[in-house]
């Protein structure tokens, strides 16, 4: 009898639910969607990835500044798009915590790096619980029959949020376990008054600006897959697409998937459904948005830089 581990069983999760989607998948009518892409709008939203990628690096350079550590905007692109590259590759996208040892050379202060890197990401958990807040208090007002599964998605995620901001030593701990070694997890434990001393000081000096810079990354995401949409030739409404983003990427963050595949599509597919969208079209717009685009090209980012 095969002994599958636990841990291995659940991050295998996403896989099967995407191997069930492809089954619902009338695959001829997914190659004639992907045929008739708009090439412009494709084109157009590669371009504003660019754009995001621009602006969350120099989100990253201010937070790092803000803790006296002074790194060319070359050198954050560089760290950054291989971080996201892992991070899309990796269960609950912990390879993006390998900024913590590419500043390493920049800076012998571990709590200094490990605040900006938690910072950095947190910063993008904030907005995702703004505006997909918001989204849901306006389509509550319009839609109020089909708001209840989005309404406890949220009410769910800001329960994880407060648990994890009651018990957040517990929480960091269980991040840095799963991405350090032995000596360097301990290493980390022992200076986690470090951390959150200056984690505290540097989150209340960054906040206003590294905010604005996370609210401007956030709506370019937005854009980008909108325009995904409309190579389709489909429509959807602006705030039903800061739904699908905000809810994906929450379920990315689960440890039952590897960058969100799988889960991913299976929201995408869903909530796209509920608008007249179908599954081939709501499928390919997944793919191209978090496949083609934020893995194999920022892939390809990483590896120029």
């Amino acid at each position: 009898m095969i002994n599958i581990k636990p841990k291995y069983f659940f991050r295998s999760i996403g896989f099967f639910i995407f191997v069930y989607i492809l089954t619902l998948v009338d695959f001829a009518r997914f190659q004639e969607v992907f045929g008739n892409v708009n090439i412009f709008l494709f084109t157009l939203s590669v371009l504003l990835t660019l754009a995001m990628i621009l602006i969350k690096g120099k989100r990253w350079q201010y937070i790092n500044r803000v803790q006296s550590i002074d790194i060319s905007i070359f050198k954050i692109y560089k760290m950054f798009t291989l971080a996201i590259a892992l991070g899309q590759v990796t269960p609950g996208r912990l390879g993006e915590f390998i900024k913590v040892r590419s500043l390493k050379k920049y800076s012998p202060d571990l709590a200094k790096r490990w605040s900006g890197v938690l910072i950095d990401r947190i910063h993008d958990v904030i907005v995702l619980l703004f505006a997909g807040l918001v989204s849901v208090i306006f389509i509550t007002q319009i839609e109020l029959n089909f708001s209840y599964m989005y309404v406890f998605l949220f009410i769910l995620s800001i329960l994880m949020f407060l648990f994890i901001n009651k018990y957040w030593e517990v929480c960091l701990f269980w991040f840095i376990g799963r991405i350090l070694n032995q000596r360097e997890y301990l290493s980390v434990k022992e200076k986690v008054k470090d951390v959150f001393n200056n984690f505290s000081k540097t989150f209340k000096a960054s906040f206003f600006n590294s905010f604005c810079y996370s609210f401007i990354s956030y709506f370019i995401q937005c854009i980008i897959t909108l325009m995904i949409v409309f190579s389709m030739g489909a429509s959807i409404p602006f705030y039903i697409i800061i739904i699908v983003i905000s809810v994906s990427a929450f379920a990315s963050l689960l440890p039952i998937t590897v960058g969100g595949l799988g889960t991913r599509e299976g929201i995408y597919i869903y909530i796209f459904s509920q608008h007249g969208i179908s599954i081939e079209t709501s499928l390919a717009i997944a793919f191209i948005d978090g496949i083609l685009i934020f893995t194999f090209f920022i892939g390809i980012l990483a590896f120029i830089f």
